[in-house]
């Protein structure tokens, strides 16, 4: 059996494997979590499901899940499902916390030798009001930030579509962020004040995609999601200029402690998704609707102006 194919065995047998002793460092973070909601982790390891081993990075070292659903009378979870936790150890370092998400549900699954993990989550994270739920498709990606991530992709269908902001296997962390972004949540949050008000940026900014090639996400500001309010919270327009309020793609750079280049930039805030196939990932502008369907313009990497066109 080839190594794709036995990772891939692997996993669908991973969520069933019978309960074992986490890494200490696992169990430190968990039971902190679960102190803090005054519950007993002791009680928390001891419930069946809760603690997992499964196959998604090809380390190896197997990934730990760890699935609040399964804590007793579910006091975890709520409208946006349960928390999922996936650890991944890094070689021969300590195991470390790659994905923490409320799902609905999760499973491992694979195919031609990929292995993914599928997870439906609630409608609001997709911008899709009309729904329940939507679906996503997580894959493991070697390099980068801390030596690999999970990101979203398209595995389980021939092509997958998620509306912006892609949902973040973790939470983005912006004092890890470059300045080139933080400035601009400075000067969105500045704007807001001259319009008395009190801004609030932090959930306008996440990873995209790579959408150059270079084998590194992107991260996006997008300005329909920065919140501008009075004291009494009603909203206020922000006093914006240039692309403060709008929607940016800032590029990865090439050299380290190079900076972040803007690939993409609107004045106004923009509808658009991501094209998710085996080739890759594409930036695709929504236009307001007319009709039962809406025009769709895809975005490519220009290697001449350096920005999507």
């Amino acid at each position: 059996m080839g190594r794709f194919a036995l990772l891939a065995a692997l996993a669908m047998l991973g969520a069933c494997a019978p309960a074992f002793n986490a890494p200490a460092e696992i169990r430190e973070s968990v039971s902190e979590r679960v102190r803090d909601a005054g519950l007993d982790p002791e009680a928390a390891f001891a419930a069946k499901g809760f603690v997992t081993r499964g196959y998604l990075t090809g380390h190896g070292a197997p990934d730990i899940l760890i699935d609040y659903e399964a804590f007793p009378a579910g006091v975890y979870c709520g409208t946006g499902g349960c928390p999922l936790e996936i650890w991944v150890k890094d070689g021969a370092g300590p195991y470390r916390k790659a994905f923490d998400r409320q799902v609905l549900s999760h499973a491992i699954q694979s195919r031609n030798g990929r292995v993914w993990l599928a997870a439906d989550v609630h409608h609001i994270l997709c911008s899709a009001p009309a729904a329940t739920s939507c679906s996503y498709a997580f894959a493991w990606k070697d390099g980068g930030e801390n030596g690999g991530y999970f990101a979203p992709a398209a595995l389980g269908a021939a092509e997958a579509s998620y509306a912006s902001p892609l949902l973040q296997a973790t939470p983005f962390d912006l004092d890890a962020a470059p300045i080139e972004v933080t400035s601009t949540i400075e000067r969105f949050e500045h704007n807001c004040a001259r319009a008395r008000g009190d801004g609030d940026a932090s959930e306008a900014v996440g990873y995209g995609p790579d959408l150059n090639g270079d084998g590194r996400r992107e991260i996006v500001f997008d300005g329909r999601y920065a919140t501008c309010r009075l004291r009494d919270g009603a909203p206020v327009k922000p006093i914006c200029f240039a692309d403060t309020c709008g929607t940016i793609v800032f590029i990865a750079p090439s050299l380290p402690n190079a900076p972040w280049m803007k690939g993409f930039s609107r004045i106004e805030p923009v509808d658009f998704d991501y094209a998710f196939t085996a080739a890759g990932a594409r930036m695709r502008l929504i236009a307001p609707c007319t009709a039962e369907t809406c025009e769709v313009t895809p975005l490519t990497w220009s290697t001449a102006s350096q920005r999507l066109e």
